[in-house]
């Protein structure tokens, strides 16, 4: 950050470049280019996905770097499961921070869906006895049970709708756009929510969050979306949303990140006007 803004500065007095000057893989410059847009008056809409991608490359450079002077701690132990979740989950953080309005349309269809996910299950549960029941009593019968598992998936059913309203009741409107602002300070505290996200992972509670899968420094979204240890996102699709401010497709065509939308329903608008999941 500090060095994406000596490079801010230097490119507003029209100077040179020092010889020597550490670009930090490419975070300083993606700093430099948030500081310009900021500079020029730029709106958060514009601004937070310039944020994420140079926060992002800032994190990887840092990471290289303090592996490389303490080392990594050893995968399956605690201490090395800790670092990757923390990663995953920061990464995870970053990339929907990319997505024009992503905070908001990810919090505002990421409620409803673990709404729906535990509704679900509850309703199956509920209707399980019932529906061995009259297994039960229609094998007495008939010699087969072909009911149990339709009687299941209605009591699934209805469990999973209830809960789909009671998640989309709960998540308030501004909410996601909060979260995902990095100026946000929770109320009666002077940190922000990312800080308290932090100490979570630190406590083993976010890696019980549903549909979010980091294994091994990898994050699985529910909607398919691998996020990698560097911050680039794989969709179902075989497309690459990268941190470099690039969208590429299985074909190798590039366009730009600028525009990408995560959708509510899971899929996502291309700045091409593309939807792809």
């Amino acid at each position: 950050m500090q060095n994406g803004y000596k490079l801010h500065d230097l490119s507003k007095q029209g100077l040179p470049i020092p010889a020597g000057f550490n670009d930090c893989d490419g975070a300083a410059q993606a700093w430099q280019q948030f500081f310009n847009r900021e500079k020029a008056g730029a709106d958060k809409t514009e601004l937070l996905p310039l944020w994420s991608a140079a926060e992002q490359r800032g994190v990887n450079y840092g990471s290289d770097a303090a592996n490389l002077r303490a080392g990594i701690p050893a995968p399956g132990t605690s201490a090395g499961n800790l670092v990757l979740d923390f990663v995953a989950y920061g990464n995870t953080y970053r990339f929907i921070a990319r997505m024009q309005g992503g905070g908001e349309t990810f919090v505002q269809s990421y409620g409803p869906w673990v709404g729906q996910e535990i509704g679900t299950d509850v309703g199956r549960g509920v209707i399980t006895p019932v529906a061995n029941e009259v297994d039960r009593f229609v094998d007495s019968i008939f010699g087969s049970t072909p009911t149990s598992e339709r009687i299941k998936d209605w009591g699934g059913g209805i469990g999973g709708k209830e809960g789909r309203d009671a998640g989309d009741l709960v998540t308030i409107p501004g909410m996601g756009d909060w979260f995902f602002d990095p100026r946000s300070v929770v109320p009666l505290t002077i940190h922000g929510p990312t800080y308290f996200m932090a100490k979570a992972v630190e406590l083993g509670l976010i890696p019980a969050l549903s549909g979010m899968t980091p294994v091994g420094g990898h994050m699985t979204l529910y909607n398919g979306t691998t996020i990698m240890p560097n911050g680039d996102a794989h969709l179902r699709s075989g497309i690459i949303i990268g941190t470099d401010g690039v969208v590429t497709k299985p074909s190798g065509e590039k366009i730009p990140l600028e525009g990408t939308k995560i959708n509510p329903d899971g899929t996502y608008t291309l700045s091409d006007g593309t939807i792809v999941q």
